[in-house]
């Protein structure tokens, strides 16, 4: 699916109007060529609805893409959307040219699925001063309290490991648990000990779970990015109106869920009974800028910006180490190879702060997992701010601009067999690439090679995420604790085909977890036992509750 779908009656009406209204639009400008266009509609009749990254790889590869892989499409009479295949289209656009492609498409569903003021969620904020004082505040954070993180990882990948231990089998929700639990100490000082049906976790993951629905194209989302005509139909003739209202109340939900949050957080901030936490850091830093007279958030931004640090590595940091599991079920050598390297350093202690240096085919195995099967396969789309041209081509201004992470990461041209899972391509050179030169990351031929990424799981740009050493942090020091407690078995055939071991939504996951965590022995289950009960005590001190 896609984030630009359009619901098949709605192509409908607009081929009749097409033919009564408007003649077969020709661009004035040499946007980047794709599949042939339709009056009025341009290309929204093949926008694909399933595993649309998929599609844009294969068409970029033919006569339908530019020589370089630049796709470019129609969206409606006006709205275009280009899409990057190439890691030097991505250095060169949103990399180097960041004033211009850093904005993000409108996306008028979420004026309905998210709580209000729409502009202040800072993955969707315009490009300027509102968003950059947003992400400094972010970046801040994350950069300063990483020292004060780490126990918080540590112990709830011990809950997660002792889980497993009890769990073995249909972990998924145990996943969840686990990564969200690791961001609601952080941000919000709160325990999320429980995943189950009323926890914060199940109530998160419940909403993000309608959120990707609302916006998949089964559910008819309103084109009205594309067609904004269409949000002034009566009532009577709007086929979106049962959308809007799962909407709206979708957006309600999640306001009264982060409001829920942050407001117990607050009051026990000011008893004293909150340790460091994300909102501990935000009240302070704004009661700093009313003494001094600087601009402050409103509520409504803190409520905000504190809910978009939940949404934005729940998701992805579970589905990850589910798919990290699943290949270790698949390939029982890499496992076993990973398993030999964490023993020589940990021996019988279960690992606590796992070192990226003393673990690098580890940390192999987990870029490979984000290569292989990238969670967030096209990425939240950018936007340009004003015209521009590049390879001879024009880019309006307005035009949406989507990296295909999938393409990139599977680019054979850059990856030797990039359909298999290699992790040893990791060992080879830090990109995993088949060039030995980029290890340094300079080249006389091509100078702005240091734009290169070992991911691109994690964007591009301005735009990228400012989480990601939080996320590889706590990816590490899981995997390290799971692949040192467990064996992970597969329970039949692993299915690792992206058509039909994969969920058809806007992040991929396995369609089933079909394997299991066995434990490696009966000396581990004591150890795992032992440090559980440490771990248990540390995060106790994240259940205080006001009035207690």
């Amino acid at each position: 699916m896609t984030l630009f779908t359009v619901p098949m009656a709605a192509i409908l009406l607009l081929l009749v109007a097409a033919v009564f209204l408007v003649p077969r639009i020709r661009s004035k400008s040499r946007f980047p060529p794709g599949p042939p266009t339709l009056p009025f509609i341009g290309n929204l009749h093949q926008m694909p609805t399933s595993k649309a990254f998929l599609s844009y790889q294969e068409w970029s590869t033919t006569h339908a893409a530019s020589s370089s892989g630049l796709l470019g499409f129609h969206l409606g009479p006006s709205a275009k959307l280009l899409v990057l295949h190439k890691w030097e289209q991505v250095r060169d656009l949103l990399d180097l040219r960041g004033a211009i492609y850093s904005d993000r498409p409108y996306v008028p569903a979420l004026d309905y699925a998210l709580p209000p003021p729409h502009d202040q969620h800072a993955a969707f904020t315009p490009y300027g001063p509102k968003w950059r004082r947003q992400r400094r505040t972010i970046d801040e954070f994350l950069r300063d309290r990483n020292a004060q993180l780490a126990p918080i990882q540590q112990a709830e990948g011990t809950q997660m490991v002792w889980d497993l231990l009890h769990h073995g089998r249909d972990c998924h929700d145990y996943m969840l648990r686990f990564s969200a639990a690791v961001i609601l100490a952080s941000v919000y000082g709160e325990r999320g000990r429980d995943g189950g049906p009323g926890s914060w976790s199940h109530r998160f993951f419940d909403g993000n779970e309608r959120f990707a629905d609302l916006l998949n194209s089964s559910s008819d989302p309103p084109p009205y990015g594309v067609f904004p005509w269409l949000r002034w139909l009566p009532a009577a003739l709007d086929p979106w109106r049962g959308w809007k209202e799962r909407a709206l109340q979708l957006g309600r939900e999640k306001r009264d869920l982060y409001g829920s949050l942050f407001n117990v957080a607050r009051d026990e901030i000011r008893l004293g009974q909150r340790r460091d936490c994300f909102v501990a850091d935000v009240l302070a830093e704004n009661e700093l800028a009313v003494l001094d007279g600087k601009p402050a958030y409103t509520e409504d931004e803190m409520i905000t910006l504190a809910g978009v640090l939940l949404e934005g590595g729940a998701d992805t940091t579970a589905l990850t180490f589910e798919t990290f599991s699943l290949a270790m079920a698949a390939h029982p050598d890499v496992m076993r190879r990973a398993q030999e390297e964490i023993d020589r350093v940990y021996g019988g202690e279960m690992p606590q702060s796992a070192d990226a240096k003393e673990l690098p085919f580890l940390m192999a195995c987990i870029f490979e997992t984000m290569r292989f099967r990238p969670q967030f396969p096209t990425s939240i789309p950018h936007a340009t701010t004003k015209d521009d041209t590049y390879q001879g081509y024009s880019i309006p201004k307005g035009t949406t601009v989507m990296m295909n992470v999938w393409a990139l990461h599977h680019d054979p041209a850059e990856y030797e067999d990039p359909g298999s899972f290699v992790p040893e391509r990791y060992l080879r050179n830090r990109f995993g690439t088949r060039h030995d030169h980029v290890e340094s990351g300079q080249d006389d031929a091509k100078p702005q090679q240091g734009f290169r990424r070992d991911t691109w799981a994690f964007g591009a740009g301005r735009r990228a995420c400012p989480g990601r050493r939080f996320a590889e942090n706590t990816l590490l020091t899981l995997t390290a604790k799971a692949l040192w407690a467990f064996d992970v078995v597969a329970l039949g055939q692993v299915d690792l085909d992206i058509r039909t071991g994969f969920k058809d939504a806007l992040l991929i996951a396995p369609k089933e977890c079909s394997f299991e965590f066995v434990v490696r022995g009966e000396e581990k289950r004591a150890v795992i036992e032992q440090e559980w009960e440490k771990a248990d005590r540390f995060l106790s001190r994240f259940e205080v509750r006001v009035g207690s």
